[in-house]
C-alpha cells in the first residue's frame, strides 16, 4: 500500500501536476456531535477519514480537508456537538463543490460520514450537476449501504439507531484509544417520533446516554475490520471506474 495524498501537504505546484493527471478529489465530510458515553465527538469525521486514506493510498487520489462540522441541530443538548443549520451547510457543501471544479476537479468522490449531511449533499448534487453537466459527483454514505444495513439487522434486529454496532466497530479500527468500551450503552429505543428529532431537549429526555438503537458493546475491532474491507471493495472500483 502506498501513502495517502493528503491536498493539504501540497504545493500549488504539486496539486497542478496531479490535477494535469487526474481530475478525481476525495471530499470528506463529517459532524462534531455527540456519539454516547463511548465514541468521541469526532467519529463522523474519523470514519470517513479512514476511508479517504485507503483510497487514496490504493489510487494515488488526493483528499481534501475534512470538513468536520454539519447539520448537527437535533443534538444541541449534548455538550460538545456543535452544528450549523441546513441553509448553512448547504452553501458550504455547494461553494467547495465550485471551489474545486475552477481549477479543475471534475470527478468528485464524496464520503460522507454523518447522516444530518444527506439531505444537503443530495441539492447540491442536483444542482452543481445541473449548472456544470461535465462535474460529476458520486456520493457515498457507508452506514446506509445495504450490506451494512443487513449485517446489523442480522445482528441486532434493527436498523435505525446512534453510536451503535457499525459505528463502534469502525471507530475500533480507526481510532481505537478513543473507544471507551467499558461505557458502551445505548437505550433501548426502537423508533423515535419525527417531532423530537426538531427539539434537542425532548431528544435528549428520550435517549440520555446518546446512544440508542443498536447495542455497541458486541462490536470488535475484527467486524470493523470486516466492515472497512468490504466498502474498500465496492468503492475502489467505483472511484476507478469510467464516471
Amino acid at each position: 500500500m502506498s501513502t495517502p495524498v493528503f491536498l493539504t501537504n501540497l504545493t500549488w505546484p504539486q496539486a497542478e501536476a496531479l490535477l494535469a493527471e487526474d481530475d478525481r478529489l476525495l471530499l470528506v465530510t463529517g459532524a462534531t456531535e455527540q456519539h454516547g458515553h463511548h465514541l468521541p465527538l469526532g467519529t463522523d469525521n474519523a470514519i470517513p477519514l479512514l476511508l479517504a486514506e485507503r483510497l487514496s493510498a490504493a489510487t494515488g487520489v488526493p483528499i481534501a480537508p475534512t470538513l468536520p462540522i454539519g447539520n448537527s441541530e437535533s443534538f444541541m443538548a449534548f455538550p460538545g456537538t456543535l452544528t450549523l443549520s441546513e441553509e448553512t451547510t448547504r452553501t458550504l457543501f455547494l461553494e467547495l463543490v465550485q471551489s474545486c471544479y475552477r481549477p479543475g476537479w471534475r470527478r468528485l468522490f464524496v464520503l460522507n460520514g454523518h447522516g444530518g449531511n444527506r439531505s444537503a449533499w443530495e441539492w447540491v448534487a442536483a444542482l452543481a450537476t445541473k449548472i456544470k453537466p461535465d462535474l460529476k459527483l458520486y456520493l457515498t454514505h457507508w452506514w446506509r449501504e445495504p450490506f451494512v444495513q443487513e449485517l446489523v439487522r442480522e445482528r441486532m434486529g434493527r436498523t435505525e439507531g446512534h453510536a451503535g454496532l457499525e459505528e463502534t466497530a469502525m471507530m475500533l479500527v480507526a481510532q481505537p484509544e478513543l473507544v471507551q468500551r467499558g461505557d458502551a450503552v445505548a437505550d433501548d429505543v426502537e423508533a423515535l417520533p419525527d417531532t423530537v428529532w426538531t427539539q434537542p431537549d425532548a431528544l435528549r429526555h428520550a435517549v440520555p446516554s446518546g446512544a440508542f438503537g443498536i447495542d455497541p458493546s458486541q462490536a470488535t475491532a475484527a467486524l470493523g475490520e470486516a466492515i472497512l474491507q468490504r466498502l474498500l471493495d465496492d468503492y475502489l472500483p467505483l472511484l476507478d471506474g469510467e464516471w
